[in-house]
């Protein structure tokens, strides 16, 4: 009703913009902004945005200037012809809208040193050596922020760390404070007044900083001064914390990639990373944080878990502070998101088929859109698959073929509105306190699934009691002080990008190659930015190896080991550094080889160090099991492998639901994620002898390019046909330093 001059809005709230009458403020707009456009381009996330912007396109006759902004992007052109897409010049004739390239050519200056930390005795947990590292650091600084690769670390972590807190200096001793009635240096009560929430001179408490997040109505202490931030989190919790730590309420905030954008704290003076965040990008944007002034550097400490984390810690050091950030890959024709916004644009406009085609390509994700691949998704939203058993599959709009036009159904703009958006559905419950109360924040259905009434977890640092468990939400209190569990969230964590796990192979080999020279731990040490322990470590971990296999996996070696694993069994490692996507592709492509030879479906795990297999009951295991693996016959072998897979699965039940193929019966409540696996599994059942089904495609690419990096595993296949990469092979009773450490991964 008041358009405002700007607006700040995200991707989601801009389709639902655009798919209502409000879309009529934005006939005028002037200019688009899109900011750390890096984590959009390479995702559906910005695919959709992509879309987006054109239909923005569509209603500006005036057309409206797009600035995309990063400090972590390469190459620049590719962003460049991601942000201004095409524009078209005639029938079937496209150009890229010119865009500028604005390059400041200037590196963050990086104050960057990775540590293992010491353990008290030989075996045991890290943990207690990584927490007491954090604390000795924290004590050291200002203001820190410490991150994390996972949600659950970051609950377990921050709750450890508020342990001992008496032993944690308050750090406003150390900023200067306006209000002297929390201020330590006026008020002798300080310490109680962090941990109770006393007035200043306003009448406001700590507590108070975001309408009682802290105290959440309850009247219950607010936590230590170190908080737990992740996307669990309501948005307003979140906010309350970025707001303390901004103001130096808080000593440290644990937080995992939810802290890693756009967040501008100048008084942060330290970033510590514990484990490696699996991507040179990822990581410059996290150690970015500290010192987030012009001229400032930024100060990071990376503590490494293990022999294996230190190995890749130490490569993603020297990446970044070469400033060889990942290489930006934008997905191309994605059908299910193709298929939710032509449904969202019929919804709003009545359309000819060709002139939507044209608005299609002019998104710079679909410029390679094929007139057949259009229709298919056409013949999808329209019916024409259409199972009686299948209400999912009914249409969305109608296609007067004749005419060649596009018209609404009943209900095709509620479901336009109410399906939109890339992020899929991960089973989450919501999280209230009280009846009435504010939402805290999420939880994973699984762990609420296994919980009872009257147990304590904790989340966002805070102690919760459960009360009640509805169908779609959890009802909990305050339960400060009492022994609480921690939770847990299924599918974190993000794979050591390729680039990455190309350092990791060279790191390897360049130190394998120096392991005699006297100068190799000053070389460690001035290379990759570690401290003397760490570097010691490194090289014995590599010289171990060297000792015991012969060889070490680089990036001109492939170790193929057989070892006897604890149970007795015969097992078989495949080690490579290239990273978690081509050993899933990898380890698909053996079980369906090994299958064929032994008669037998192996057992098979994968993680960013290679690929472990069990072959049971045989005393004579198949070390030759990458010679006769061409390419062609990998990607043949998982063509056959990826239906059944519960990747596949995954990826169709996240595809349908984007393409609008799987509405909740009831929008205003949350569908179980169970429910959605069963309707999602009928649905394959019944398409999956449809080979030209968009979505089966579509789940097809994705699951090749984006999930299993099959380009990558057949260059690496045919570097092993030519020689280039060279294949060792080791029989042993006990595993080496590197498969030792994948087993314990």
């Amino acid at each position: 009703r008041k358009p405002p001059d700007i607006l700040i809005t995200t991707p989601e709230s801009l389709h639902l913009l655009l798919t209502s009458r409000a879309r009529e403020t934005l006939r005028n707009v002037s200019h688009v902004l899109i900011d750390e456009i890096h984590a959009l381009a390479p995702n559906k996330r910005g695919v959709f945005l992509a879309l987006l912007l054109e239909r923005l396109e569509a209603l500006n006759p005036a057309s409206f200037l797009r600035v995309g902004l990063s400090a972590t992007q390469r190459p620049l052109e590719e962003a460049a012809r991601y942000l201004g897409g095409l524009r078209k010049l005639g029938p079937g004739r496209f150009e890229p809208r010119p865009v500028t390239i604005i390059d400041a050519r200037r590196r963050k200056d990086l104050d960057l040193k990775v540590e293992l930390p010491a353990r008290d005795g030989p075996g045991g947990s890290i943990w207690p050596a990584i927490e007491n590292r954090l604390k000795t650091l924290l004590d050291e600084h200002r203001s820190t922020i410490v991150f994390v690769n996972n949600r659950r670390v970051a609950e377990r972590l921050t709750a450890r760390l508020n342990e001992p807190v008496s032993a944690i200096p308050n750090p406003r001793s150390q900023i200067p404070d306006t209000n002297p009635g929390t201020n330590p240096d006026t008020n002798p009560d300080a310490e109680s007044s962090v941990a109770c929430g006393s007035s200043g001179n306003d009448g406001s408490t700590f507590s108070d900083l975001e309408s009682g997040i802290w105290n959440l109505e309850s009247g219950a202490c607010p936590p230590s001064p170190i908080a737990a931030h992740h996307g669990s989190l309501s948005p307003p919790r979140r906010r309350a914390i970025e707001e303390a730590l901004k103001a130096g309420e808080l000593r440290a905030v644990v937080a995992t990639a939810s802290l890693e954008l756009g967040i501008d704290m100048g008084a942060v003076d330290l970033v510590c990373q514990v484990e490696s965040p699996g991507g040179v990008a990822r990581g410059l944007q996290r150690v970015g944080r500290a010192g987030h002034l012009v001229g400032a550097t930024s100060k990071g400490r990376i503590l490494a878990k293990s022999a294996l984390d230190l190995l890749e810690s130490a490569a993603l050091a020297r990446e970044m502070v070469a400033g060889n950030v990942e290489t930006l890959r934008v997905p191309a024709n994605c059908l299910d998101v193709l298929a939710q916004q032509v449904v969202a644009c019929v919804a709003m406009d009545r359309w000819k088929v060709p002139d939507l085609l044209d608005m299609v390509r002019g998104a710079y994700p679909y410029r390679g859109l094929t007139a057949a691949a259009f229709e298919a998704v056409l013949e999808l939203v329209s019916g024409r698959y259409h199972i009686e058993a299948f209400r999912d599959l009914r249409p969305r709009l109608s296609w007067d073929r004749v005419h060649g036009r596009l018209h609404p159904l009943p209900g095709t703009a509620q479901l336009a509105l109410v399906g939109g958006g890339a992020i899929p559905d991960t089973g989450q419950f919501p999280l209230y306190l009280g009846e009435n109360g504010p939402r805290l924040g999420e939880l994973d259905e699984e762990f609420v699934l296994e919980r009872r009434i009257g147990e304590t977890f904790l989340l966002g640092s805070s102690a919760w009691r459960i009360e009640r468990i509805d169908p779609q939400r959890v009802i909990v209190s305050p339960a400060e002080g009492r022994p609480a569990l921690m939770p847990f969230w299924r599918g974190e964590g993000a794979h050591r990008t390729a680039e990455l796990g190309e350092a990791v192979g060279r790191l390897c080999r360049e130190l394998a190659e120096r392991l005699e020279d006297p100068q190799a731990l000053e070389w460690l040490a001035a290379e990759c930015h570690l401290d003397e322990p760490a570097a010691r470590s490194l090289h014995g971990l590599i010289a171990r190896q060297v000792k015991l296999a012969g060889a070490v996996p680089d990036d001109r070696t492939v170790l193929v080991e057989a070892f006897r694993d604890p149970a007795g069994e015969i097992g078989l490692a495949v080690l490579t550094p290239y990273g978690g996507r081509l050993h899933h592709a990898l380890k698909l492509a053996l079980q369906a080889s090994l299958r064929r030879r032994l008669g037998i479906t192996v057992s098979c795990l994968h993680g960013d160090d290679g690929v472990l297999i069990r072959v049971p009951g045989s005393d004579e295991p198949p070390l030759d099991l990458l010679r006769g693996l061409t390419a062609d016959a990998a990607e043949r072998y998982l063509l056959e492998e990826l239906p059944d897979s519960a990747l596949f699965g995954l990826r169709f039940r996240h595809n349908a639901g984007r393409a609008l193929l799987l509405p909740r019966p009831d929008p205003s409540k949350r569908s179980p994620l169970w429910l959605q696996r069963l309707r999602a599994k009928d649905l394959l059942q019944a398409v999956r002898q449809m080979p030209d089904f968009p979505i089966v495609v579509e789940t097809l690419r994705e699951c090749l390019e984006s999930d299993l990096d099959l380009p990558r595993l057949r260059g690496l296949l045919d570097r092993i046909a030519s020689g280039e990469v060279r294949v060792v092979e080791r029989r042993a009773e006990v595993p080496s330093p590197f498969t030792s450490g994948l087993v314990f991964e």
